[in-house]
């Protein structure tokens, strides 16, 4: 893993890392620009990139690839104090 390198699982044409791949700790929000997450999720060359940190539940299609956030179970910070969660069929979230 390359230094600053966010650690990542992949499942087939599935990507997840906790934060910005590049920028360890960081992560867009969901109001982010969609060239703003196409420049750090494209080059994990996969279909989704779903990321944590933010704790802010959401899910976004962009041109080349589905970009979504995992949300929260114990520290939610979209208002909402009961857990949410990302469920993914056939490597898309649902």
């Amino acid at each position: 893993m390359a230094a600053g390198a966010s650690p990542s699982r992949r499942l087939e044409d599935l990507v997840l890392v906790h934060a910005a791949r590049a920028i360890c700790g960081r992560a867009p929000m969901p109001d982010a620009e969609d060239d703003v997450l196409s420049a750090i999720y494209e080059p994990l060359d996969a279909a989704t990139a779903v990321y944590g940190h933010i704790h802010r539940p959401y899910a976004r299609t962009l041109t080349r690839l589905t970009v979504a956030n995992s949300g929260s179970a114990g520290m939610p910070w979209d208002g909402d104090p009961r857990a949410s969660y990302l469920l993914i069929e056939d490597g898309h979230p649902a």
